[in-house]
């Protein structure tokens, strides 16, 4: 969810091909983003890859049921609202699933307006969830940035700074980069790293601003006006100024960090 006006990614998990379709049909008639899974497997690696806001899974799946993804969901680095769905539900299993951390329940045969309401109102708690979880995470940042006063601790803080720039541009993947004796060095990386791969590093756009390009948001990092390494995100959401923003701030911090603890390329 982009921005005020998008619609929720809604991954719908179900190996009844015929709910499946309904559920599929419905979701893109009214401009949510879809995926679909067949089972709980398939449905966590996609999760894994980013990009979902909403996961609407049945109960009961081979493999891997809905609970078990729903264990595996609460866990994942971004929050991700979950809403479970069966043909054999019952009150226990309705306060079971929530419980273990479900937004809603449904029971089958369910309404298209039931599925409307479950999923706006999922979309809403998400939303609040995340400005949430991101306040702490941003919090969390700047603290150990500012705890940091040995050049010893900075491996730590880069991993978190990888973290944290992930989510506040909602990318798929991210990379740090700081120069070292050899050239470029990859300190930190998060999410299945691809396109960051290919990225040359020494052609990173020297305008504080950063560049971005098909999708990949690469800003230069600079001590002193030198340049000393370089801060990337690409996939997920559509780069945009604001995430723009937020990782020249970060990159700030982590330069500013760098500097008092007298941190040096040569090391």
């Amino acid at each position: 969810m982009s921005g005020p006006h998008t619609l929720p990614t809604v991954l719908v998990v179900e190996d009844e091909e015929e709910v499946l379709e309904l559920l599929g049909e419905y979701l893109r008639a009214r401009g949510y983003g879809l995926r679909t899974a067949y089972d709980g497997e398939s449905a966590l690696e996609i999760i894994r890859s980013g990009g979902v806001d909403i996961v609407l899974s049945d109960l009961k799946m081979p493999h891997l049921g809905g609970l078990e993804l729903l264990g595996h969901v609460r866990s994942h680095p971004t929050p991700v609202a979950f809403i479970l769905m069966s043909g054999f539900a019952t009150v226990d299993s309705a306060i079971e699933a929530l419980k273990a951390g479900a937004y809603d329940f449904l029971r089958k045969p369910f309404k298209l307006r039931d599925v409307h309401h479950a999923l706006s109102d999922a979309a809403a708690r998400l939303e609040e969830v995340r400005a949430a979880s991101r306040r702490r995470d941003l919090l969390a940042f700047y603290e150990q940035a500012h705890g940091i006063s040995d050049p010893d601790d900075l491996p730590r803080l880069f991993g978190t700074l990888a973290s944290v720039a992930r989510r506040e541009t909602k990318a798929e993947e991210v990379a740090l980069w700081l120069v070292g004796a050899g050239g470029w060095d990859p300190v930190a990386r998060g999410g299945r790293v691809q396109a960051l791969r290919r990225i040359d590093v020494g052609s990173v756009s020297a305008d504080a601003g950063g560049a971005m390009e098909s999708g990949v948001l690469a800003l230069p990092l600079r001590l002193a006006d030198r340049r000393i390494g370089a801060l990337a995100v690409a996939g997920g959401a559509a780069r945009t100024d604001a995430h723009r923003i937020r990782l020249q701030r970060l990159g700030r911090a982590l330069c500013d960090t760098l500097a008092r603890v007298g941190w040096r390329p040569d090391g």
